[in-house]
């Protein structure tokens, strides 16, 4: 599938939804997802009139409507979208558009008054086309507007071809904070998995309040082009300093932030009078609505993650895989040579109720992606490890033994991860029961990878905190946590009876 395919399908689906929302001059400005696609389409067409089959081509500017609709065009076209920070000085821009070999720009109406200098100085620039609705007049031959692109695509009878899923969509720079900025190319397959490995959904018309800066791949992946794909309403936050009046204007549902921002909002809740009842407070300081925060970037004290909860917002942080499995990494570091991972799980087998504790035998982890992906670091194994038995069998034949003494009903099982937040839907635990799994959950895969990976000797442990989707009561998260919170005391002494098997003579 292609961002492409994505994008069209959405336009079938939620025509008539307002897929962008900005303010111009305090009024609510919209575009619906057949007017998105129809100017995106248009900008397409305007490139194919113009001959940037394959050529690179860059976009500079603050989010916009115009913004998003030529990254699109670009992107489901054949032709490579390259983001460039607005913020950047002059020379730095330059720079970047001579490196990318960009052939043509999208620049912002801000910034206009540099498209003179950018000429001079980048050679291989052969059009500049300002980011707006208006004509524009100039007396520069090579700088037009974007609606006279989309006029030249309406007119056209030419269009790209689907691209490739090979083929390269995007070029993201890094920011250049350990050293000079690295273009990293995307493929078109790159983007589209992206949006689709992003496991969350939300109903359409859902609002989704755009805050962080376009040109991010975070930004670009999570509030646009995934929102997209369910049909939200993404609204541009204009500037950081109108944030919180913004969320007043258009009340979201879901936002997606840097953890700076998240402490920012919360000093001015803390600032708030005490004896005013939390609801009321949410509702000032998030426009009435919002339920969910995403954040990502770095690490967030679960202090503000408490705290939010406590406001009626619950906030989700994403890492990649490789950051998940790090402390796994330290301690084999530190030579730890066996490691015992537990979970909270949903039961598919009949054999386990509530209550129970199953011994892991054996996993299944294709459903996430795997820790070992990327530059293999040969201090901590070989690039291709086997992970016949990533369960050491002798102590599983120990755990048994151990649950026969404490009296505890033993039950060994394959254990699957998936990857949440959202539990199960009762299809996707049928498929599951095919594939032989008997527990589920969101964790211990991943981390059972990367032990095997580095040679230590692994143990799991499954506490059944529930029937997994659709084989018993409705999933209440509040409910699993209770239920989790009861099994505590009999896994602190199972753990402490398997610490003291495990070290009796073993390793």
């Amino acid at each position: 599938m292609l961002i492409r395919d994505i994008l069209e399908e959405s336009e079938k689906k939620f025509s008539e939804i307002k897929a962008v929302k900005w303010l111009k001059k305090k009024e609510i400005c919209d575009r619906s997802y057949r007017e998105l696609m129809e100017n995106a389409k248009s900008v397409r067409k305007g490139l194919c009139e113009e001959s940037f089959q394959g050529k690179h081509i860059a976009l500079i500017g603050s989010s916009s409507v115009e913004w998003i609709e030529a990254y699109l065009g670009i992107i489901t076209g054949q032709a490579v979208a390259v983001p460039l920070d607005a913020g950047l000085p002059a020379e730095d821009l330059i720079d970047l558009l001579n490196r990318s070999d960009a052939e043509a720009l999208f620049l912002s109406p801000k910034i206009q008054t540099l498209s003179e200098r950018i000429l001079e100085e980048c050679p291989k620039l052969k059009k500049i086309w300002i980011l707006q609705e208006e004509n524009i007049e100039t007396n520069q031959k090579k700088v037009a507007s974007v609606a006279e692109l989309m006029t030249s695509g309406i007119n056209g009878t030419d269009d790209f071809a689907a691209p490739d899923p090979e083929d390269i969509a995007t070029i993201i720079f890094t920011s250049g904070t350990t050293g000079k900025s690295k273009g990293v190319m995307l493929t078109q397959r790159n983007l589209a998995e992206n949006v689709k490995s992003v496991n969350y959904t939300a109903d359409p018309g859902t609002i989704v309040l755009s805050v962080l800066p376009i040109h991010h791949a975070f930004c670009l992946v999570m509030d646009w082009l995934k929102g997209f794909s369910f049909g939200a309403t993404v609204c541009i936050n204009d500037s950081l300093l109108h944030m919180v009046k913004n969320m007043g204007v258009f009340h979201p549902d879901i936002m997606l932030m840097v953890p700076l921002m998240v402490e920012t909002i919360y000093k001015r809740l803390s600032a708030m009078n005490p004896l005013i009842p939390k609801k009321i407070v949410a509702a000032k300081a998030f426009g009435g609505k919002l339920k969910t925060i995403f954040t990502g970037g770095a690490h967030l004290d679960p202090f503000y993650i408490e705290k939010f909860a406590e406001y009626g917002v619950n906030i989700y942080e994403g890492y990649s895989m490789q950051d998940v499995v790090k402390p796994i990494r330290l301690m084999g570091l530190l030579g730890i040579r066996w490691l015992i991972l537990t979970n909270a799980a949903g039961g598919i087998s009949e054999e386990l109720a509530p209550g129970d504790i199953m011994i892991i035998s054996d996993q299944i982890s294709s459903f996430v992606p795997s820790p070992l992906i990327g530059r293999n670091i040969d201090e901590f194994g070989v690039r291709f490890p086997d992970m016949s038995h990533i369960y050491d069998k002798e102590k599983i034949q120990i755990s048994r033994e151990v649950f026969e003494q404490l009296g505890l009903h033993v039950v060994e099982g394959t254990y699957i991860q998936a990857t949440g937040p959202q539990y199960e839907t009762p299809a996707e635990i049928r498929m599951f029961q095919l594939l032989g799994a008997d527990a589920v959950g969101m964790s211990t895969a991943c981390e059972a990878i990367a032990a095997c990976h580095m040679g230590i000797r692994v143990s799991g442990f499954s506490a059944i905190s529930n029937k997994a989707a659709g084989l018993g009561a409705e999933l209440k998260h509040e409910d699993i946590l209770d239920r989790s919170k009861e099994m505590s005391d009999k896994m602190s002494r199972l753990l402490t009876e398997l610490i003291e098997s495990y070290s009796d003579g073993t390793e």
